[in-house]
C-alpha cells in the first residue's frame, strides 16, 4: 500500500508559452513529496544550453535528484547534502561556463519545501519561501514572517523603474551569495541547514505543498487566512483556486500588492496520508 495519496496537483507557469521556473514531484510509495520554486534568473547569463533558464534548470535537477529517497536512519539534513551534492555535480558537467567563473549573482538558486512520512509523523523540510499547509487545522508550516516581510521591501521596489529594480536583483542576489544565507543552491553545505517541522500524519490526514506563487492567495492578496485556503482546497480543488488567482493578479486595482513578476508561477501539490 502507499505511504500517501496524491489528490490533485497544479503547476502554472506566470508566463504562456514557457514552462516556468516551479516543479513538484513525489514518490507514493516511499512518502515523499516536494515542491520546488527556481529563484527567477538575475542576469542574461544562459550557462545550461537547452534549459529554459538557470531557475528552470535548478528546480528540474533538484526535482530528478529528489527522486532517491533517504533511508528511514538517515537524518534529514545529511540526506539533503548527499541532494545538492548530486546538483553540484549535475552543474559542474553540464555548465558551458566553469562555475567558478560565473558571478554570483548567476549561480541558479531555489525555493522549495519536501515532506516525508515517518510512521504517524509527517517531516517538513524547507529553504526559501515555499509552504505547507495542514489541511485540518489551517496551520502554515513554513517561513510566514520572512513573505510578510519580502511583500513589503516589493511594495518599495516597484516604485523604482523596471532597469532599477533588475539592478536591485543583481545587486541583492549576489549579496545573498556573499552572505551565505541557506537556499537550495550548488553549495552541498546548504543542504544541512534546512529548516526542519514535525505534525501527526495519521491516516486521512491532508497536506497541500505549495510555491509562493500559488501562497499569494494568502500573502500578499489575503484573499483566504490559512484554515480559510484548507477549507476552499478540500472544497474546490487546486485548479479553481489556479484560475482565481490568474482573475485576481489580472485586476489593475491589485497592480500595487504584486511582487516583482505580476502573474508569477504557481505550483500546488494535495495529499492525503494513506
Amino acid at each position: 500500500m502507499a505511504a500517501i495519496e496524491v489528490l490533485e496537483c497544479v503547476n502554472s507557469p506566470g508566463k504562456l508559452g514557457r514552462t516556468g521556473d516551479d516543479r513538484y514531484g513525489f514518490d507514493a510509495q516511499m512518502g515523499t513529496a516536494w515542491v520546488l520554486d527556481g529563484a527567477t534568473d538575475a542576469t542574461g547569463l544562459m550557462p545550461f544550453p537547452g534549459a529554459e533558464s538557470g531557475a528552470a534548470w535548478i528546480a528540474e535537477t533538484l526535482s530528478d535528484a529528489l527522486l532517491a529517497t533517504p533511508p528511514n536512519d538517515t537524518p534529514t539534513p545529511a540526506y539533503f547534502r548527499t541532494i545538492l551534492e548530486t546538483v553540484r555535480e549535475r552543474a559542474e558537467g553540464e555548465s558551458e561556463v566553469t562555475l567558478e567563473k560565473l558571478p554570483p549573482e548567476a549561480l541558479p538558486i531555489a525555493s522549495g519545501v519536501w515532506m516525508r512520512r515517518m510512521g504517524d509523523e509527517i517531516e517538513f523540510a524547507w529553504l526559501g519561501d515555499c509552504m505547507a499547509l495542514d489541511l485540518s487545522s489551517g496551520d502554515v508550516i513554513g517561513p510566514v514572517a520572512d513573505v510578510e516581510t519580502e511583500t513589503h521591501e516589493n511594495r518599495e521596489v516597484l516604485k523604482l523603474t523596471e532597469a532599477e529594480i533588475w539592478e536591485q536583483v543583481r545587486v541583492a542576489r549576489a549579496a545573498r551569495h556573499a552572505s551565505g544565507k541557506p537556499i537550495f543552491s550548488l553549495r552541498p553545505a546548504d543542504g544541512e541547514r534546512v529548516n526542519l517541522a514535525r505534525r501527526p500524519g495519521r491516516s486521512g490526514a491532508q497536506f497541500a505543498l505549495m510555491s509562493d506563487g500559488f501562497y499569494r492567495l494568502i500573502e500578499p492578496y489575503g484573499l483566504y487566512s490559512g484554515r480559510e485556503l484548507a477549507r476552499e482546497i478540500a472544497g474546490r480543488g487546486l485548479a479553481g483556486l489556479i484560475t482565481q488567482l490568474r482573475d485576481h493578479e489580472a485586476s489593475s486595482e491589485h497592480a500595487d500588492l504584486a511582487r516583482i513578476k505580476r502573474s508569477d508561477d504557481a505550483c500546488a501539490l494535495w495529499l492525503e496520508i494513506s
